[in-house]
């Protein structure tokens, strides 16, 4: 396996343009702790050997424990995989076995765009839905429900998927992978 650091550094710069948005951190930038860092290096960093543009992992399973940064580590990837991974029209999914508990890294991203001149003016939140838009390239973020069979023929390009241990099945789990 080959790594592309400017790969990773771009996706760590992106993320620590970011701002925290709870307790005592919110509103100061997204410093990546070690630990971060090293996912972000690792998923976004490691190429194919046989074609460097393209990453070597389309999926990464992270566990992390209560009071972490899960929702914001997961919102900062989700906003990159909307507005820095080069992909017109990419569809970016929350998703979790209910949409209440999908709504909440979605809901930090939210503020995180809201917290960002730059990203404000570029992305247009619809709360109703529980959608926003990327209008640069017609990219979507948005929360989804854990009902799969409205989910077949979703072209996704990136899923964060939370409390993926509540899943009464892998069901909703192979739509969103595999689509």
């Amino acid at each position: 396996m080959a790594f592309d650091e400017k790969k990773a550094n771009r996706v760590r710069r992106f993320i620590e343009c970011l701002k925290h948005t709870k307790g005592e951190f919110h509103g100061k930038p997204f410093k990546l702790l070690p630990w971060q860092d090293k996912i972000i290096t690792d998923v976004f960093g490691t190429v194919r050997d046989e074609d460097p543009s393209i990453r070597q992992y389309n999926t990464a399973y992270v566990e992390i424990s209560k009071k972490q940064g899960k929702s914001e580590l997961g919102a900062a990837i989700a906003l990159n995989m909307l507005v820095n991974d080069d992909e017109w029209k990419a569809e970016v999914y929350s998703c979790a076995s209910d949409r209440q508990q999908a709504a909440i890294v979605f809901d930090v991203a939210c503020d995180m765009v809201r917290q960002s001149p730059a990203l404000s003016k570029r992305i247009k939140i619809v709360p109703s839905t529980k959608r926003m838009v990327y209008q640069p390239t017609g990219s979507i973020y948005q929360v989804l429900s854990s009902e799969v069979a409205t989910k077949h023929g979703l072209n996704v390009s990136a899923c964060i998927f939370d409390e993926l241990h509540t899943q009464p099945t892998r069901a909703l789990y192979d739509v969103m992978t595999q689509g």
